[in-house]
């Protein structure tokens, strides 16, 4: 490995701090997929209340009352807006860590040989 990287001075950094930096990104991506997996849930939810509120629509009479109705459509959606947002956001994060995973392994193949 010493041999590699004196071959190649671009390079100049330590395979005991790359591994360090391999580490961090890794478990920054654990956080990135945390964030998507509170994004599903939030995306989810509105649905689920939705169908909750339709399948019982004959005890409440939520949807007979305009400005209730409206509220509570307005409240799912802006919570739907939100879980869609975060999960663009979550996807995005979790692509460039994914690429920046894919240099480590691919410049230095040893410590890439341990990267799944």
């Amino acid at each position: 490995m010493k041999q590699k990287l004196e071959s190649e001075p671009h390079l100049g950094t330590d395979p005991k701090l790359v591994l360090n930096k391999a580490i961090l990104v890794l478990a920054e991506l654990r956080t990135f997929y945390s964030l998507m997996r509170t994004g599903i849930a939030l995306f989810t939810f509105p649905l689920t209340f939705l169908a909750f509120l339709v399948a019982t629509a004959d005890m409440s009479n939520i949807f007979q009352k305009p400005f209730m109705s409206s509220l509570v459509v307005g409240l799912l959606a802006g919570i739907l807006a939100v879980g869609v947002l975060q999960m663009q956001s979550a996807r995005r994060k979790i692509a460039k860590a994914n690429r920046l995973l894919g240099t480590i392994k691919r410049e230095f193949p040893d410590i890439g040989h341990w990267l799944i």
